[in-house]
């Protein structure tokens, strides 16, 4: 209970202020801080080279004199110890603020092979047609993981995380090299990438799926159409189809799967 009580507070609770602790702390500093510690992902850096900009400007500010004080000018001065400790402080917390942003943003190096070689990422696909299905682009990544989660040891990565990352990190149309790095960042050994084609009432989706642990190559690559009204069966045949080539790929239980004539992926998955 006690931790869960840490953790509650760490993520909703706001912490004491700056100043309620240490008051000759610079108003710019405690802006800094309060920025780096917000609880809302959008208030916070984004990038650390800002926060390092914030600092500079600190710095630059602090020297010209112009340092703007919370404190009254009539009260005395702090000792040199006390200046000391609060600037330890202060370095201090800017120091972890700094090192939790590297470890939970930082990708890992090209040479790093997935952990993982049974957990999947799937990609936003490009869509080609009307703009009234912009949508599925993302919402294949919802749709398409939950089709492939738990199919065996299969797992997919969360869709909301990757979806945050791929929005924050990658622009424009995804190559198979971007695949890659996403994949990677969430140590998953699978990715799948693909498109949407709209023609008159009919969809067409096409998807690849990629292995990148002892050099990128693709595995497999697959197409499914139909009624544009029944997205759902056409992204249930896409994921059956996944499933028998990565079921196969892996040289277990291909003789049987080879010979199930099922479109059901509720059966595929059972059997799985």
């Amino acid at each position: 209970d006690y931790e869960q009580a840490v953790i509650y507070s760490i993520l909703n609770e706001e912490p004491q202020l700056i100043i309620e602790v240490r008051d000759e702390v610079p108003e710019a500093l405690e802006t800094i801080v309060n920025r780096a510690l917000a609880k809302e992902p959008n208030r916070r850096y984004q990038e650390i080279e800002e926060l390092i900009v914030d600092l500079r400007n600190l710095s630059e500010t602090k020297k010209l004199g112009a340092q703007n004080k919370r404190t009254d000018p009539t009260q005395k001065k702090p000792s040199r110890g006390r200046r000391l400790a609060i600037s330890a402080s202060v370095v201090l917390v800017l120091l972890a603020i700094i090192w939790g942003w590297l470890k939970f943003n930082s990708e890992p190096s090209d040479t790093t092979a997935p952990t993982s070689s049974t957990d999947i990422v799937v990609l936003p696909f490009s869509v080609h047609g009307a703009s009234k299905f912009d949508y599925l682009g993302e919402g294949m990544v919802n749709l398409l993981s939950t089709k492939l989660d738990g199919a065996g040891e299969l797992r997919s990565v969360d869709p909301r995380a990757l979806l945050s990352f791929v929005n924050r990190r990658i622009e424009g149309v995804l190559s198979p090299e971007d695949g890659r790095r996403v994949a990677q960042h969430f140590d998953a050994g699978l990715f799948v990438m693909g498109d949407i084609v709209e023609a008159g009432r009919r969809l067409q989706i096409n998807a690849a799926l990629y292995e990148w642990g002892q050099g990128m190559k693709m595995v497999a690559e697959i197409s499914t159409e139909g009624e544009a009204g029944q997205i759902f069966g056409i992204v249930d045949k896409l994921a059956t189809q996944l499933l028998t080539r990565l079921t196969g790929k892996s040289g277990t239980r291909v003789t049987h799967l080879a010979s199930m004539t099922t479109d059901s992926l509720p059966a595929i998955k059972a059997y799985l």
